[in-house]
Order: structure tokens, then C-alpha cells, then sequence
């Protein structure tokens, strides 16, 4: 995750991640636990979208 200035604005700030996703959702358990963490990483980074 990196962030940085949002253009010439010193309150915003511009947040680029990438996620490694090394094999598919399979069970019910696993999808849970992969939607808590983007749920997360979403509202830590205060993130109102991905775009």
C-alpha cells in the first residue's frame, strides 16, 4: 500500500493497493474470512470506492 499527495491539496491524499490473491475461494468459511479482510483494508484506509 503506498499513498501519496492528492495533487496540490494537503488535506487529501491518493492510497494505491494491490492484493495477491494465490488461489480461488472454495468454501463458505474462506469467502468470509477474504470479505472481512477487503472490508478492513477498505474502511482502515477510509476508501469510499475501488475504482
Amino acid at each position: 500500500m503506498a499513498a501519496n499527495p492528492g495533487g496540490n491539496r494537503v488535506d487529501q491524499c491518493m492510497i494505491y493497493s494491490d492484493c495477491y490473491v494465490p488461489e480461488s475461494v472454495t468454501t463458505d468459511k474462506a469467502k468470509k474470512y477474504r470479505d472481512k479482510n477487503i472490508d478492513l483494508a477498505l474502511r482502515t484506509g477510509s476508501l469510499p470506492s475501488i475504482t
